[in-house]
């Protein structure tokens, strides 16, 4: 480290520098860090102005000790890289337990299908059997009873068991036609309910770029439930459309429906969570929990909008990735 002294010339010698280099600019300045006589090193901040009065050319100079601001600023970035090292393991920590528990979901539902399913094969041979020789109706309808019950349970392990490889499958992306999804989920629709009443305005969509298989399961969970919301409309109107915007591209699906009160919007999209009973519609709350995961995955967000008896607007983002 040069001493103050050298420091001092080696500032004078910048000047001829600055003059040459820089005359056509009003303003110089460098940090420099220098060592005093005592052996310490300080950090000065050396400001030159290039001013001319009557002609003449001269500089105005300034010295500061900037030392404490740059301790300060060597210690926020220590701090910073230290928060980072900790958010990184704490994240790395979390996927792992996130993986543990998927994995653990998985098995179980996968192990608890079979017996659910020969509980309610057993169940149906017992009201086939009490309707041939009873006309016994409480115990036929607690034969129904565990009838439905029973289909629930089933119907949500089936859920469980596609939520749960969302988050684990590796993502194959590609340039997707949203507009081809929209249409392939909408026909399929139209097959199963083929006298439906819905009117369908669905507005040109762009490409992106994400999984095609992922982003078809979340048109298939939006359209799935625009149409079951809609069911009590004496004239269901659907829109699909979207807006672009210079980082990512903003999807939209609007019904017309039963909604629901904003006040509990964030539970939409948690898992098992549901708004309405079963017996008004059907479902396990999973729809929109697994949308939610799969736009995660593609660094998208997931948000609601909506009112009791006045419809609801699901949006979700995908950002604009440069391929």
């Amino acid at each position: 480290m040069p001493s103050l002294e050298e420091a001092q010339s080696f500032i004078r010698e910048q000047l001829h520098s600055f003059i040459t280099n820089h005359l056509f600019e009003q303003n110089w300045e460098r940090e420099v860090q220098i060592q005093r006589s005592d052996g310490t090193n300080v950090w000065v901040l050396f400001i030159e102005t290039l001013n001319q009065l009557d002609g003449e050319t001269f500089i105005d100079g300034l010295l500061d000790d900037i030392t404490d601001r740059k301790q300060a600023e060597a210690e926020i970035r220590q701090f910073n890289q230290t928060l980072e090292r900790r958010v990184q393991e704490r994240t790395a920590q979390l996927e792992a337990i996130n993986r543990k528990l998927e994995a653990f979901a998985y098995s179980v539902s996968h192990d608890l299908r079979s017996p659910i399913r020969q509980i309610d094969g057993f169940v149906n041979l017992l009201k086939e059997h009490l309707e041939a020789i009873t006309s016994d109706e409480t115990s036929l309808y607690y034969l129904k009873a565990i009838l439905e019950l029973t289909s629930q349970a089933g119907k949500m392990i089936d859920d469980l068991l596609v939520y749960s490889p969302t988050g684990r499958t590796e993502m194959h992306y590609s340039t997707v036609d949203m507009n081809r999804l929209v249409w392939e989920v909408k026909l399929q629709i139209d097959m199963v309910i083929p006298d439906q009443r819905i009117i369908w305005y669905i507005l040109q969509l762009p490409h992106v770029w994400g999984d095609r298989s992922l982003l078809r399961l979340v048109w298939q969970n939006l359209i799935e439930n625009a149409v079951k919301f809609t069911r009590p409309c004496q004239q269901p109107v659907i829109t699909i459309g979207s807006i672009d915007s210079e980082q990512e591209t903003v999807f939209f699906m609007r019904d017309n429906g039963v909604g629901f009160d904003m006040q509990y919007a964030n539970r939409l999209f948690t898992i098992f969570q549901r708004l309405h009973s079963q017996t008004q519609f059907e479902g396990t709350g999973l729809g929109l929990a697994n949308v939610q995961r799969i736009i995660y995955r593609h660094g998208g967000r997931v948000w609601a909008e909506g009112a009791i008896n006045n419809g609801a607007t699901i949006y979700f983002t995908l950002p604009k990735v440069s391929k």
